[in-house]
């Protein structure tokens, strides 16, 4: 079944291992296995790249030819435009739109799902400021990260661009040294890397957050030294600290007592960023930050990134979609067998095109 898709792991191997683009083709290689009428996949194709794709539509194709019904769920308005016969736009609960193919473009499936044509944002800073974050340099990455700017991470699947972030949480194996703003580190954890400044958006929403838990708690979570005084947590201290960080992010509802789980996508991708906004970070790690969102929630996303980096953070987003990288960053580094290959940068232009050439794509 994998084979169909293209993909050809060691049958032995633990799911764990795999990477979150791995582990959606196992999900999809599962779902193949027999025979069905009706087949629903939502958000498939989420950190897959082209050729996945491609390999997952040409299946998709058939079981179409052979009667087999399919609903396929996505925020990637050009698939939904490349496969659907018919479209369903939901807005808050409600069919927004219904269309047949060739009745639909992108531009009226962005209007039908948040009444308005929305907005890119633009890359976030064009002269980046001082050094903040560098890797030693009998390190396997040539890294350096400047305030005020967005590296991309561009990769094929099993690239390694996981990895490197990973790495640079302190949630790999081998432990990173770098330099924040010229101190020394060497991150073997999570808590190193917090403690240096470093804050990480994974790409799975649950492994950021706890999801029976509530907005308030998942804000706090990392942020209790500062709220504590004495082995005591100071309520109202966090109390104030979430209301000013379900505002800034536009989480929705604005109940903080509700829990994670019970969010939507977008807002769950908010509520992780916000326990990070939180401490002030120096460095912002995100692996696939837009995944399963909506557009509208994407701009929010973007422009929340946007922001942090032009009030003097810098950001290093891993990405699938190069379109987003391309839009988004200054420079993106082009990783190849775990190893930056090639950079490319805004002022030698950077789009799509360039990015799927340079990493084999």
């Amino acid at each position: 079944m994998l084979a169909e898709l293209d993909f050809h792991p060691d049958p032995d191997r633990r799911v764990a291992s795999l990477g979150f683009a791995e582990r959606q083709l196992v999900a999809i290689g599962r779902a193949l296995n027999h025979r069905r009428r009706i087949f629903i996949l939502d958000e498939p194709t989420a950190s897959l790249e082209k050729h996945e794709i491609e390999r997952l539509f040409s299946v998709l194709a058939g079981m179409r030819a052979r009667g087999t019904a399919i609903v396929y769920i996505s925020h990637r308005l050009d698939e939904v435009v490349a496969i659907a016969d018919r479209c369903t736009v939901l807005r808050d609960g409600r069919i927004a739109a219904r269309s047949r193919r060739g009745e639909f473009s992108i531009h009226d499936l962005v209007i039908a799902m948040t009444g308005s044509a929305g907005q890119d944002v633009a890359v976030a800073a064009a002269m980046p400021g001082e050094l903040l974050l560098s890797m030693q340099p009998d390190d396997a990455y040539d890294l350096r990260l400047h305030s005020g700017e967005i590296i991309g991470l561009a990769g094929l699947l099993g690239s390694g661009t996981e990895r490197m972030l990973r790495r640079l949480f302190g949630a790999a194996a081998g432990a990173a040294r770098i330099a924040i703003r010229g101190h020394e580190h060497r991150l073997t954890s999570p808590r190193e890397a917090m403690a240096a400044g470093i804050g990480m958006v994974p790409p799975e929403r649950a492994l950021g957050l706890v999801m029976n838990q509530s907005v308030r708690d998942n804000i706090l979570l990392p942020n209790l030294d500062m709220i504590s005084r004495r082995g005591l947590i100071d309520r109202a201290a966090g109390d104030r600290i979430v209301t000013r960080l379900m505002e800034l992010v536009d989480i929705r509802p604005r109940r903080p007592g509700l829990k994670a789980g019970a969010l939507s996508g977008g807002n769950q991708q908010k509520v992780i960023l916000a326990k990070w906004l939180a401490r002030r970070i120096d460095v912002l790690l995100l692996a696939e930050p837009t995944h399963g969102i909506d557009v509208a929630a994407k701009a929010q996303i973007h422009a929340l990134i946007a922001k942090f980096v032009g009030e003097g953070g810098g950001a290093i987003v891993d990405s699938s979609d190069l379109a987003e990288l391309a839009r988004l960053c200054n420079t993106v580094l082009a990783v190849r067998h775990g190893r930056i290959a090639t950079a490319l940068d805004r002022a030698h232009g950077l789009d799509e095109a360039k990015l799927r050439v340079a990493i084999g794509g």
